[in-house]
């Protein structure tokens, strides 16, 4: 792109270039002249001359590399920074001038890497987000006979044909950015069908003179032009050093007018890239002015009692601490723009956005292939927008910048086809171990469900229509307390990754059910608290054989024995809910704690809000027991009976059994918790070594412990045995068979 339309507002057009020549042994000085002045062309031939006399070092590879970037020359920009990294480690600043460089050449992953580097301000820019934009609906195709080797950009309808910009003219001096010529606007008539063959001429308007014009916007009838014009700021001698201008022209009878100036034209900074309304009464334009957040940003301003009002700034949600530019308003109120600062394929990409209840929405990318790894920006649609065009430098064209058509694809997938994709990974929370065959599961708004198991990696890809954009995705697994957490995507957002950590089941484990909170003095189930309820009854009818606690809680607010009854009522309330839907009372018990378990140090004489007493008056259950099951033992059935291992639930007995894992000097835990849901876990040191046996405790018969020993076992501890202990000290299995039959 040319240097007007990229770095004009950020540099305020040119100092004043020196006029000196380059001579045949130019110095490094001579150089560095031509860059401070923005000159980048003779800069960078100034500098490969260093370069060629053996002369360049760090600082020049550096210089030429940003000579090339403002010129938009991504390829050699690359090259010379890559050369420089040869010689000495990047500053921040030139590792991310590095990853842009990178990502916009297609380097994704190495750019990636480096963004990583950079730190958290950077994760926005990281290309892997560039998976999560929607691919355009739009075929991009070349105009052949159209472009030139030199700059075609910003395209506007005007009659029959397209008004452009053009730096393709012919004059003695070029322009020192980049050592094109100036640009001017010119005409090309085309047919409705689109076809623009012909021969482009200068528009006949009078700011088509030796300094930059254009681009151009036209009101509904053709009869009413903004346009850009670099104009010469008071007592500077070059016409380089200019700052930009919107000026206006009337047409009659095919005659304009005089140029009138607009309102809020500054020789202190730039304003140009209007885009006007239909009626020409409103217009958007981009301006470097002070107060706004950085680079160039888009302004609004509307045409009301004979003059134009205060331009207001679009805000942070359209505008970012880099460049946004060449707006386009469609007769829909659609607003479209180029801009560096949002998420993007590299350079300048284009966005939309709306002003809808008040406020712009978040701008969405419009996708390959109208945005490209380069600058793709101007573009403009017809009022159908089925058809349009827009410019961009990308590589394969016939010079530099190119415009480019738009083509509405013919068959454009209904809404409720179009799908994303969600994925991720589902482990363990605490080994972080895979989980294989666990399953993510997504029921929405109108009951659809979806849902996708995992693989031997524990990985799932589940794809959801695209119309889905707020809805709760649980994972469970078997022997895995289920987790759930909201997918929240905008519309742009293709592809989501949600990972889930899953917590082993163990007993004797509490768990807050969320969202269980009750009225102070109050013991009724609250409609919300009939969701996570709801999803409990889910969880229990999972797990059959479960038994479970449920304890309730209060704040310390009144008296302790008053918030004991209290909380006794609480859990006997949610026990009752859930005998209700179907859950035996068997596998439930209730027990009120009162005051006596606070969670954040609200207790008497504390002050706190009334937010942090709620969060004491809360739900909670725990896996205390199971159910009897059967096993196989020497070939017969056998049963396990109920077990209960709460000790404040457990009958009082001397003899108990005891499994026995193994002894271990550094015990796993890892491997350790993976037994956690079949007894409480307890390390108990080995006599005379420097070593712990580990142990699942604690079970009221024999046949009750050879039970669990076989669930052991099926989980490849083959050699695990059963212990007995009396009275807290162990004892050989032959003398508690004494003791019993005693």
């Amino acid at each position: 792109m040319n240097r007007f339309y990229r770095y004009t507002f950020l540099w305020c057009l040119l100092t004043t270039v020196p006029a000196i020549m380059v001579a045949q042994d130019i110095r490094r000085t001579e150089a560095d002249q031509y860059f401070n002045a923005n000159a980048y062309a003779p800069a960078i031939k100034a500098y490969l001359k260093v370069e060629q006399n053996g002369l360049g070092d760090f600082e020049t590879k550096i210089r030429l590399a940003q000579a090339y970037y403002a010129q938009r020359d991504f390829k050699n920009a690359l090259e010379w920074l890559d050369k420089a990294g040869e010689i000495n480690r990047f500053s921040d600043k030139y590792l991310a001038l590095y990853a842009e460089l990178l990502k916009v050449n297609g380097h994704y992953a190495k750019a990636d890497s480096i963004y990583q580097q950079l730190g958290k301000q950077y994760k926005k820019l990281q290309s892997d987000q560039l998976r999560k934009i929607r691919p355009a609906h739009y075929d991009v195709l070349a105009i052949n006979g159209f472009n030139t080797v030199e700059d075609e950009m910003s395209p506007a309808y005007y009659r029959d044909g397209l008004v452009f910009v053009s730096s393709s003219r012919k004059q003695k001096s070029n322009y020192s950015w980049n050592d094109r010529p100036w640009l001017q606007v010119k005409y090309l008539p085309y047919k409705p069908t689109g076809s623009e063959n012909g021969t482009a001429t200068v528009f006949k308007a009078p700011f088509n003179d030796f300094y930059h014009s254009g681009p151009v916007t036209f009101t509904r009838q053709d009869n009413l032009m903004y346009f850009t014009k670099s104009v010469r700021s008071t007592g500077k001698a070059h016409k380089e050093d200019a700052n930009l201008g919107i000026f206006s022209v009337v047409r009659k009878q095919d005659k304009w007018s005089e140029l009138k100036p607009f309102a809020y034209n500054s020789s202190k900074y730039s304003v140009g890239h209007p885009a006007a309304s239909s009626d020409g009464r409103e217009m958007f334009f981009v301006s470097d002015m002070p107060g706004g957040h950085g680079g160039t940003d888009i302004y609004y301003s509307k045409f009301s009692n004979g003059k134009w009002t205060t331009p207001i700034n679009l805000g942070p949600v359209i505008n970012t601490d880099k460049d946004e530019m060449f707006p386009f308003y469609h007769t829909d109120g659609t607003l479209y723009f180029a801009s560096e600062g949002h998420l993007g394929f590299g350079g300048l990409d284009i966005f939309y956005s709306r002003f809808e209840n008040g406020v712009w929405s978040a701008p969405v990318n419009m996708g390959s292939p109208v945005n490209s790894g380069y600058d793709d920006f101007g573009i403009i649609l017809d009022k159908t927008k089925m058809n349009g065009y827009f410019t961009s430098n990308r590589p394969g064209g016939a010079g530099n910048d190119d415009i480019y058509r738009l083509q509405r694809k013919d068959t454009l997938q209904k809404e409720e086809e179009l799908v994303f994709t969600a994925g991720g990974l589902i482990s363990d929370k605490v080994t972080l171990e895979a989980l294989k065959n666990a399953v993510i599961y997504v029921k929405t708004a109108d009951g659809k469900v979806y849902s996708a198991t995992t693989n031997g990696a524990g990985y799932y890809q589940l794809k959801m229509p695209v119309n889905v954009l707020s809805v709760p995705m649980q994972a469970s697994a078997y022997g895995y307390f289920p987790s759930e957490q909201i997918l929240n995507r905008d519309e742009q957002t293709l592809e989501l990754m949600a990972n889930f950590y899953l917590e082993k089941i163990e007993v004797n484990k509490t768990i807050i059910i969320p969202n269980i909170y009750y009225d102070l003095d109050q013991a009724t189930i609250t409609p919300d608290a009939v969701r996570e309820l709801d999803k409990l009854v889910v969880l229990l009818n999972t797990y059959p054989d479960w038994i479970v606690e449920i304890g309730a809680h209060t704040d310390s607010r009144a008296d302790a024995n008053y918030n004991l009854k209290l909380s006794d009522k609480r859990a006997a309330a949610v026990v009752s809910y859930l005998v209700e839907k179907g859950i035996r009372k068997e596998r439930l018990y209730s027990k009120g704690y009162g005051e006596s378990r606070l969670i954040n140090g609200c207790s008497d004489q504390v002050k706190c809000t009334e937010e942090e007493h709620a969060l004491n008056r809360r739900t909670e259950f725990r896996l205390i027991g199971y159910e009897p099951f059967t096993y196989q033992e020497a070939g017969k059935d056998a049963v396990a009976d109920k077990v209960i291992f709460a000790p404040e639930y457990q009958a009082a007995g001397n003899l108990e059994y005891y499994i026995q894992i193994g002894v271990f000097q550094s015990p796993d835990k890892a491997k350790i918790q993976q037994f956690s849901d079949l007894g409480n876990v307890r390390m108990i040191p080995a006599e005379g070594q420097d070593m712990v046996k580990f142990m699942l405790t604690s079970y009221a018969t024999y046949e009750t412990a050879l039970g669990y020993l076989r669930k052991v076992q099926e989980r490849g501890v083959k050699d695990a045995f059963i212990v007995a202990y009396y009275k807290g000290k162990p004892i050989t299995l032959e003398e508690a068979a004494k003791k019993i039959r005693k």
